[in-house]
């Protein structure tokens, strides 16, 4: 996907958006084209713009107010 938003860092989110490229969206309006990467320690700069790969296994997050689908390690 590509990088759409670009919040690294401590002083952020510590993360990055990616999104779907246009030619590979389905058109199903119930699955989601975005994902937020979350990693504190990720080492690697990214620019909005940037094509990027992201792999991991489908898991929930779950906090005492809400539960997120996620990639983990």
């Amino acid at each position: 996907g590509i990088v759409v938003g670009d919040f690294q860092g401590s002083a952020n989110l510590s993360g990055f958006y990616v999104q779907e490229e246009n030619a590979d969206t389905d058109a199903d309006p119930t699955t989601s084209e975005g994902i937020f990467v979350f990693d504190s320690t990720f080492g690697v700069a990214v620019n909005v713009g940037d094509k990027v790969r992201v792999t991991g296994t489908v898991a929930e997050f779950t906090s005492a107010t809400s539960s997120l689908t996620q990639l983990s390690s």
